[in-house]
């Protein structure tokens, strides 16, 4: 019986090790994800800086999940709806890029449904976690 228990005992072991190993493997995995989606925005930076948008704020959270937060401004008189189809024309190859542009343009057609005057000034925040996320504002947004 010790016998069997002693067996039993190793396989559960066994088992808990292969577990912890494929847990770090996956932690190393999403780390370097991570660090790659970090990469591509930072070079994205300069490609929106060259088409008119200032950068305002730029923020890196190191942490289990790393965050890298940036924001950038423009006068919203510089980015109409016409401009915006051709810069979505333009990038539509470049996915991040196009996501920017694109949630600028469904940002703008949204507001003006509203039939509200547009306000300075025109804020792009963008969140690079495993997911990006990608605020588009008219006006000083709300500190989160």
């Amino acid at each position: 019986m010790d016998h069997l228990m002693d067996k039993l005992f190793q396989t559960f072991h066994q088992a808990k090790e292969a577990v912890k190993d494929q847990a770090t493997n996956l932690g190393e995995s999403a780390k370097e994800k991570a660090r790659q989606a970090i990469e591509e925005w930072v070079n994205i930076i300069p490609k929106l800086a060259d088409q008119g948008l200032r950068l305002e704020f730029f923020s890196l959270e190191a942490s289990i999940n790393p965050t890298l937060t940036f924001e950038m401004h423009a006068d919203y008189n510089e980015f109409p709806l016409e401009r915006l189809d051709q810069l979505c024309a333009q990038w539509r190859s470049q996915t991040s890029t196009f996501l920017v542009y694109s949630t600028m343009k469904a940002t703008l057609a949204m507001y003006q449904r509203t039939n509200l005057p547009l306000k300075n000034p025109l804020v792009v925040r963008i969140s690079v976690k495993l997911a990006p996320e990608i605020q588009v504002s008219f006006g000083e947004p709300l500190e989160k």
